[in-house]
């Protein structure tokens, strides 16, 4: 709360719509506000903030916590409050633990609770926003859009991934959660959040509905609450403090089809941004005042359907792990697939996994508050080196709006993109705190068996989309997954590989293991090879010959995936007999492997790194700053680009003291993991590193998540090693 920095990316959103659609033409618009109007909105979130406060007082009470109702009202409130400076997803965890942290809640539990809060608003919302889309405009659009984002693939294969990494390699402990979880009890309990949130929601769009018609009284009703549902839905998505932004370009570009002027929408998003802050205000003083805490109530009974527990562990440890398996298995399957949201003046890209990755940020935050100890790492100095470059950053960020001013690649891409980092760093935290060795092994497997899912999708698609199957689906003209272009895909490919190489050691014990492991990895190979990435095939061979030659990975697994990758990769692309498919099209040959890139391209690329090179010896020290370059390579380029080069990207924005302070931080840990190179995760860590540094020499990938989330996995409390893990002597 004392750092608001997205405070500044709302407003300038806000600012900036205010500004393109008529400052004067908007205040007027505010200004014709009529008191009743205002009353409307105001009470309409009153009840909101009281049905949302009830939500979290049943959430616990199915979690066996059973406050008094104003505890829980007090909780929710802390969390709006917080909720108003930061992203409303982190700010909640963080202001709902200043209340319940005196009752014994973990942060973990916290961050569990707020996901499940988050998941039946995402649910219930979602389907009001298609509901609305579909109403406002065309239903061909919204059919368009789902074709375009790949949501419909990307939720088939994430399922299909988590399906099988939980009936194929599921623990004990996941076997009996599933259990609990999946009863009729628990069903029920869902279904009474979700109804619930509906009820939230409807004040929601009936505030929307009340600022409409206090200016525009004509409008009709029913367009009014479809309309209102997408605005409800693009507020919600955790890429503003408080929707605040967002909000307001969504409004414009919803309600201007139902014949409402751009300014007088701009007013009516605001009006209702303005009193929503209000009510969170006005019930602050109220719900936070100070007050002898009551005794929890935990039922046992009711705690036991909801979460497994052991006679050795207490309950609430218990929920947590739960809670924990949620985010980490999550992350690891999520975080391959990428999605792009089209908006006037650019385009948004969200990782499904940013939401687990901001709860295990705020967990790990609140553990550091709660706990005043800092997070073990399998590396010393490794919470100083966050410290630092986190400091570094924001210094680079400091230096470029001297020049540049605040641009929005800039703060939100990279120095906010910096603090989703430090959550997919997080997730290894929480995993090894509760799991330890165990949980980093589940972790990998998920990790396989969904790359290699993505994998088999994008070749079944490609091979049968020419034969007229699939007429509405849209894949990319590269093989580049869901991960956006194909280097960024072949990064995740490269990630799992070397998580597959230096287990195998372990999965040879278990021949059935092995086998279906290795299998996966054949399919991650020849993703690999379907890419068409320089960097990432030269890089792969690197380290398959170094692990073959250091005998870190299992000779035989690796051959066999090796031989059978190349199978995978040919048997798609064979030759088949010409034939006639629908509207008489010849099909002979399905297009599968990508194309190297053409020279123009490569062109590009060099004289980025050229510009790049100049750019620091204008600026040798300090560098020209966080963005100048990308803000400035419209007057070199016919769009916008990055360096690509993480090296020379550095040396251009942190100038040489900047360099040397990421390429000390590097030096450091691999330092620390060759002293301890017989440990399998750090053998992880150095291949992991050595990738980074070579891939990166060709392409700017300082900010791919799932570097750093397998980094932080395996950078953790150092793990207990028993001799069945010990990878054998080079």
């Amino acid at each position: 709360m004392k750092r608001p920095l997205l405070v500044i990316l709302s407003l300038l959103l806000l600012l900036g719509g205010v500004w393109f659609y008529g400052a004067s033409d908007v205040m007027h618009e505010l200004l014709r506000f009529p008191i009743w109007g205002l009353v409307g909105i105001t009470t309409l979130f009153a009840l909101n903030l009281i049905v949302v406060s009830f939500r979290l007082f049943r959430v616990l009470a199915h979690f066996g916590l059973h406050l008094p109702w104003r505890m829980a009202w007090k909780a929710s409130v802390s969390g709006y409050v917080a909720g108003l400076f930061v992203i409303s997803l982190f700010g909640q965890v963080i202001g709902r633990h200043i209340v319940l942290k005196k009752f014994g809640v973990g942060p973990v539990l916290i961050a569990s609770l707020s996901a499940y809060e988050r998941f039946s608003l995402l649910l219930i919302s979602g389907l009001l926003c298609i509901w609305g889309s579909a109403s406002v405009f065309h239903f061909s659009l919204v059919t368009q859009f789902l074709e375009g984002s790949s949501l419909v693939e990307i939720s088939l294969a994430s399922i299909v991934a988590f399906l099988i990494n939980f009936f194929v390699a599921r623990s004990k402990f996941e076997g009996d959660l599933l259990k609990r979880v999946c009863s009729f009890s628990n069903l029920r309990r869902f279904v009474e959040i979700a109804g619930i949130t509906l009820i939230a929601q409807l004040f929601v769009l009936g505030a929307f509905v009340v600022g409409v018609l206090a200016l525009q009284p004509d409008t009709n009703l029913f367009q009014l609450f479809a309309a209102a549902a997408v605005i409800s839905f693009a507020a919600s998505l955790p890429i503003s403090v408080n929707g605040w932004g967002v909000r307001e370009i969504a409004a414009v570009y919803t309600l201007t089809p139902l014949g409402i002027n751009s300014s007088s929408a701009m007013a009516v998003s605001i009006s209702v941004g303005l009193c929503s802050t209000l009510v969170v205000f006005l019930a602050a003083p109220f719900a936070l005042k100070k007050e002898s805490a009551p005794l929890i109530s935990v039922d046992q009974d009711e705690a036991q359907n909801v979460m497994p527990q052991t006679a050795a562990i207490p309950e609430k440890r218990e929920v947590e792990k739960a809670a924990t398996w949620v985010i980490a298995t999550a992350s690891a399957i999520l975080i391959f697939f990428q999605i792009h949201v089209p908006l006037e003046g650019g385009v948004i890209s969200l990782n499904l996994a940013d939401p687990f990755a901001i709860l295990a940020l705020a967990a790990a935050v609140v553990h550091l508050i709660s706990a005043k100890s800092l997070p073990a790492w399998n590396v010393r100095y490794f919470n100083g080196i966050l410290m630092v470059l986190s400091g570094l950053l924001l210094f680079a960020f400091l230096n470029g709006l001297q020049t540049i001013g605040v641009t929005q690649w800039a703060f939100a891409g990279r120095l906010l993109g910096w603090c989703v980092i430090l959550g997919y760093i997080s997730v290894g935290f929480l995993l090894v705190n509760y799991f330890g060795r165990q949980g980093c092994r589940r972790f990998v497997e998920a990790m396989l068996i969904t790359a290699a899912i993505v994998v088999f999708v994008q070749i079944f698609l490609r091979w049968a989309i020419p034969f007229g199957w699939f007429e509405n689906v849209v894949i990319s003209y590269n093989f580049e997954g869901y991960a956006g272009n194909r280097n960024s895909f072949a990064l995740q490919m490269l990630v799992a590989s070397i998580l597959f190489m230096i287990y195998s050691a372990i999965y040879v014990r278990a021949h059935k293991q092995i086998i279906f492991f290795g299998f996966l990895h054949s399919f991650i190979l020849a993703g690999l090879f379907f890419s068409a990435s320089r960097a990432g095939l030269i890089v792969g061979a690197i380290l398959i010959i170094f692990c073959w030659v250091m005998k870190w990975a299992d000779r035989k697994a690796l051959l066999l995936s090796l031989l059978f990758a190349g199978v995978v990769w040919a048997l798609p692309q064979l030759e088949l007999p010409q034939m006639e498919v629908a509207h008489s099209v010849q099909v002979k040959r399905p297009a599968i492997q990508s194309g190297f890139s053409y020279e123009g391209s490569n062109t590009e690329r060099l004289e980025s790194i050229q510009h790049g090179v100049e750019m620091w010896r204008d600026n040798p020290i300090v560098g020209a700053g966080l963005g100048v370059f990308y803000a400035r390579s419209g007057e070199w380029f016919d769009h916008p680009l990055v360096i690509h080069s993480t090296p020379i990207w550095m040396l251009a924005e942190f100038g040489l003291f900047g360099a040397l302070i990421f390429g000390g931080a590097f030096v450091v840990i691999s330092y620390q993991q060759v002293l301890t190179r017989r440990k399998i995760a750090s053998r992880i860590v150095l291949l992991l590193l050595g990738g980074f540094v070579i891939f990166g020499a060709a392409h700017d990938i300082f900010y791919q998540r799932i570097f750093w989330l397998a980094l932080g996995i395996f950078l953790s409390a150092k793990l207990p090693e028993s001799r069945k893990e010990v990878v054998p002597n080079a």
